[in-house]
């Protein structure tokens, strides 16, 4: 199938349904790939994400010596692949001698992340220009963040549907059982939609008649959250979708070999 002159995608969908993977399969001689995630990292976060590493090895005695005599730094390593000091960052709601991010540090965490990550939205037409105007690459994908629909900021979705043709990877009940699964046996810090958390926060305290949330076990509380995330996710995700994009069952994914297989699979939707 002949590509068309010059293509600009937005791959979106739920974190673990294989965006990444799918993004691997296309040329990178030929494509250009913008990370929404990646640009949170090294970009918008990067000071406070600095900061916070910084802050966690002022606690340790020895490295607070060296790191006042600027005798060591503190650098986060951030890939495409490898965006675990984003979660960190982030962090668990819940008991601080359990890991845990006490409510209020949690929720200027969460309104940071949620800026940055418009703001990383809005680049993609910056970034779309750079990577024609500087590497001469017409083809252009976007690997939207699993929480994009979390943006609550339809100027924001709108402006990537103009940018880009928004292709949203379906997953059925039995893939979103299995990213499910895998969210609750490994508990990571995530980012919520504020009026979601808040509910979740009421609800889960009252049930397991806790004083507050800071009181919470942090892994414990994100179990009993997930799956009601992967719901609301799964809902605002479809929404986006028929509105704006064109939904490709994720499972076809899988038969996707190279560019071709890609293309004429996005083509018959």
């Amino acid at each position: 199938m002949p590509i068309k002159q010059k293509q600009a995608l937005t791959i979106m969908g739920m974190s673990g349904v294989g965006k990444t993977t799918l993004s691997r399969k296309l040329p990178r001689n030929k494509w250009f790939h913008y990370s929404g995630d990646y640009r949170i990292a090294t970009h918008y976060l990067a000071d406070a994400i600095g900061d916070f590493l910084k802050h966690e090895a002022m606690q340790s005695a020895v490295l607070k010596g060296l790191l006042k005599s600027d005798s060591v730094s503190v650098t986060p390593n951030v890939s495409i692949d490898n965006l675990a000091v984003v979660s960190a960052f982030i962090g668990k709601l819940g008991k601080t001698a359990l890991g845990g991010t006490p409510l209020a540090t949690f929720q200027q965490r969460q309104a940071l992340h949620h800026r940055a990550e418009v703001a990383a939205t809005y680049d993609i037409g910056y970034f779309k220009q750079r990577a024609q105007s500087i590497y001469g690459y017409d083809y252009f994908l976007h690997d939207a963040g699993g929480s994009i629909c979390e943006l609550d900021d339809e100027a924001a979705i709108e402006y990537v549907s103009r940018e880009t043709q928004i292709i949203y990877l379906h997953a059925d009940d039995e893939m979103i059982a299995d990213i499910t699964q895998r969210a609750l046996d490994y508990p990571k810090p995530l980012y919520y939609k504020n009026d979601f958390i808040r509910q979740q926060i009421k609800t889960y305290v009252d049930e397991v008649g806790l004083p507050h949330i800071d009181a919470a076990v942090p892994d414990e509380f994100i179990r009993y959250v997930v799956p009601k995330l992967m719901q609301h996710r799964s809902q605002r995700y479809l929404s986006i979708a028929e509105r704006y994009g064109k939904i490709i069952d994720a499972k076809d994914i899988f038969a996707v070999r190279d560019e071709k297989d890609f293309l004429a699979l996005i083509e018959q939707r």
